[in-house]
């Protein structure tokens, strides 16, 4: 490769980037050289999948979001603590089978189309998500999230609740 900037992942932190400008793979095309080529490296859809530092720096601006909804420090917590539960803290979660998008796990019929959001965004803009959350919250509307309702959202590790 002469001189090809390496690929930039939108919304991918500093840590992901780097696997991006160390992959490589070889093509299989007819007439192919099977010089490496890079390829960029997703950012991963799977619950948890995102690095740690990346998790804390999202949570302060939760909190920052949640006060400026004027979430009690309870509910801010209760919020945090969804969100674990149902992304891992991954922004770009995604759940093929109920069809929940991002940080907040917005559903399509439930979230997204009413707010207008494509799960694209869902996954691009996590905090615009997260103030809808908060909103959704202060109108004691918690249990709209699986995670909540269950009680899954209590199991979320004490190192979360900065």
């Amino acid at each position: 490769m002469e001189n090809q900037p390496t690929p930039k992942i939108q919304n991918t932190p500093p840590e992901a980037q780097k696997e991006v400008e160390t992959a490589t793979y070889t093509s299989n095309a007819p007439n192919a050289q099977n010089k490496p080529v890079s390829a960029p490296i997703l950012p991963s859809k799977i619950w948890g999948a995102y690095p740690e530092t990346s998790k804390m720096s999202l949570i302060v601006q939760m909190k920052d979001i949640c006060q400026k909804e004027g979430l009690t420090s309870q509910l801010t917590q209760d919020l945090i603590r969804t969100c674990w539960a149902e992304s891992g803290l991954n922004p770009n979660c995604e759940n093929e089978t109920t069809f929940d998008y991002g940080l907040c796990q917005f559903n399509i019929k439930y979230y997204l189309k009413p707010n207008n959001i494509t799960p694209e965004e869902a996954i691009a803009n996590p905090l615009k998500c997260v103030a809808i959350m908060a909103r959704s919250f202060k109108a004691g509307r918690a249990n709209d999230w699986i995670a909540h309702r269950n009680g899954n959202y209590l199991k979320c590790p004490s190192k979360y609740l900065i």
